[in-house]
């Protein structure tokens, strides 16, 4: 018994540098760059909110430009373009968390939140108008 203790013994520190103590994986090559898709995902993110503060609706309030960073392009670029909520008109797009995209006559409207789409949904017509009249307001405001 004591001699196959010492044979694990000394065994032992030879299999853990021959296998390792890894979770398995191959080790990346050494010219492989040190960044994984966290990494990535951080840089577009850094790239998406410092491109909406070069852009006309530019503001001081981190969270709000953070926000909006986190809709797709082409919905941020809509939520800039309409600024504010079209219920909630004092509201800034993004300063109450990740707008709120509706489909309303199959056109994107943004909301502050999820509770103004039933004022938005029950007369679509005055909401469409309202983006309109956001929209132009913003542009003007930009110009």
């Amino acid at each position: 018994m004591k001699t196959a203790f010492r044979t694990g013994l000394v065994v032992l520190p030879f299999i853990l540098a021959l296998g390792g103590c890894g979770d398995g994986s191959a080790p990346a090559p050494k010219n492989a760059p040190k960044q994984d898709m966290k990494d990535m995902k951080d840089m577009k993110d850094m790239k998406d909110m410092k491109d909406m503060k070069r852009s006309s609706l530019s503001t001081d309030d981190p969270d709000l430009i953070a926000n909006l960073a986190k809709l797709g392009e082409a919905d941020r670029r809509l939520a800039e373009a309409q600024k504010y909520c079209v219920i909630e008109q004092e509201s800034r797009l993004g300063s109450m968390g990740v707008p709120f995209k509706l489909m309303v006559k199959d056109q994107p409207v943004f909301l502050c939140c999820k509770s103004c789409q039933k004022k938005a949904t029950a007369d679509p017509d005055k909401t469409l108008a309202a983006v309109d009249a956001l929209k132009k307001k913003a542009s003007a405001e930009t110009h």
